[in-house]
């Protein structure tokens, strides 16, 4: 009886032997082309990758991720037809994990996107969404195509279906804005519900605010306005490049433009790096006919930020101030400045001494 036993577990090994040595066979196979393939994409070698990537599969045909990273690669490298055939044929399998059927329908959204077949990536985006509402890319595609193609029913019941129980308050209430910006000219009822809706989700909601002001102004409302700018300013000062030129307008109307200056100066003490407001208020002097005021801002700022527009507006006022001297030699630090950020390298930032085909510090290539 142990000799049968032994017998039979003898045969069982020699039965089994071929099937794990191609077993462990693939393993080593698939996982070092696969990490090659990956390595060649990151070091912008997608030729290679492509070589690498094709090995991978051939081991392991259930090697989800590179048949989607192959697909990337044909579509990236122009072959439309070939990449997409590579993605949609992943969809007939019936043996796929549940996040790799995601991942292959998000990679067939993006391909939808990139050759505007948009129903197509609608009808996807729709399933996606009702599986996992949670998913930002997915849900932000969506509402955009809704937008994009009309269908303002459909995205208005993904808006209410975010917006039962939001997990990022902040997002929710940015989709409900662009909502209220598309239709406030066809709509502005509607519009106004939409923004007020969005800032009872966050009421610090920047697109909120610099809409609803848009919708105000339309409707002869400019104090009100004005009040909501002026409170993205004080939510956000590094994002009063959104509200200048607005309140410019709004306080010109109101024949208060001595206004403006005056909240520019205040928000400068904030932020005193902020090249975009410097240059407005300079310009703000020099409408003013305060053509020395907004000479000595930008030289105060340039003597210690070295940036163009400041630098640029400044040579163009000491041009019309009369001082050609002055405004070359703004020009030729510009000009230098210009031709540095030619030698600049994009890996790590450093300004090469001299024209080279490698970075002095990092030896990455420089284009």
């Amino acid at each position: 009886m142990t000799i049968l036993v032994i017998i039979i577990l003898v045969l069982t090994v020699v039965a089994l032997y071929p099937l794990v040595r191609d077993l462990l066979r693939r393993k080593q196979t698939t996982a070092p082309a696969y990490v090659e393939g990956i390595q060649f994409l990151l070091d912008g070698n997608p030729k290679d990758a492509v070589v690498k990537l094709k090995q991978a599969v051939k081991a392991n045909p259930d090697n989800i991720d590179a048949y989607i990273r192959l697909g990337n690669i044909f579509i990236g490298q122009g072959d439309i037809e070939r990449g997409l055939k590579v993605h949609e044929t992943l969809t007939l399998r019936r043996n796929l994990r549940p996040e790799d059927e995601r991942k292959v329908y998000q990679a067939l959204v993006r391909d939808y996107l990139l050759t505007d077949r948009k129903l197509k990536a609608i009808s996807i985006l729709e399933e996606l969404t009702r599986t996992d509402k949670c998913n930002k890319t997915d849900c932000e595609n969506l509402f955009r195509l809704y937008l994009e193609t009309g269908s303002r029913e459909k995205c208005e019941s993904l808006l209410k279906k975010l917006s039962r129980n939001p997990h990022d308050r902040a997002w929710v209430a940015l989709m409900l804005a662009e909502f209220g910006r598309a239709y406030a000219r066809t709509d502005p009822e509607s519009a106004l519900v939409y923004f007020n809706e969005a800032l009872r989700l966050d009421h610090k909601s920047i697109a909120a605010r610099l809409y609803l002001g848009d919708y105000q102004l339309a409707h002869d409302d400019t104090e009100a306005a004005i009040r909501n700018w002026h409170e993205i300013i004080n939510l956000a000062p590094e994002k009063n490049f959104l509200v200048r030129h607005r309140l410019e307008s709004a306080y010109y109307e109101l024949g208060r433009y001595e206004e403006v200056s005056q909240a520019y100066e205040r928000l400068l003490q904030k932020i005193p790096g902020d090249e975009g407001l410097t240059v407005a208020l300079a310009l703000i002097y020099q409408k003013k006919e305060n053509l020395p005021a907004a000479i000595r801002l930008l030289e105060r700022f340039c003597a210690n930020n070295g940036k163009l527009l400041c630098r640029t507006t400044l040579a163009s006022l000491q041009l019309h101030k009369g001082n050609p001297d002055r405004a070359g030699q703004l020009l030729s630090q510009i000009i230098n400045q210009l031709q540095s950020e030619r030698l600049k390298c994009k890996n790590c930032g450093t300004i090469q001494e001299e024209p080279s085909f490698s970075c002095q510090k990092c030896h990455a290539w420089l284009e």
